[in-house]
């Protein structure tokens, strides 16, 4: 059942991973490595090449946030990856609303946080 979920949302995914070079001079570097290790973990599950060299600097940080998924399916990766590309589209892009505020909004939807507490 899974399969089909991701199988799904691949058109989505595919439509959000190209509108990404959009969302790239409002983003963060910390919003980019988010999206950068969810499109990995979609495209090639975990994380499972060899640490780059302590001087790719920019290397090390991808892997990281890569290997940071861990176990994550690559159905939870998509999902999260569409969301915030559709979200950060829309709000930063047509609203002008401030991207940290809703990255913040986001990964607590995402954590499933219940905004009641904030």
């Amino acid at each position: 059942m899974a399969g089909a979920l991701v199988c799904s949302q691949a058109p989505l995914f595919e439509r959000a991973a190209e509108r990404l070079p959009g969302l790239m001079q409002a983003a963060s570097r910390e919003q980019l490595l988010y999206l950068y290790a969810r499109y990995k973990q979609v495209k090639f599950g975990n994380c499972n090449t060899p640490k780059p060299s302590f001087f790719d600097f920019e290397g090390k940080q991808k892997w990281g946030a890569w290997k940071a998924l861990g176990d994550s399916s690559p159905h939870q990766a998509m999902q999260e990856y569409i969301a915030t590309e559709r979200y950060g589209k829309k709000y930063t892009l047509h609203n002008r609303i401030n991207f940290c505020m809703l990255w913040n909004l986001l990964l607590l939807w995402v954590g499933g946080g219940n905004s009641d507490n904030m």
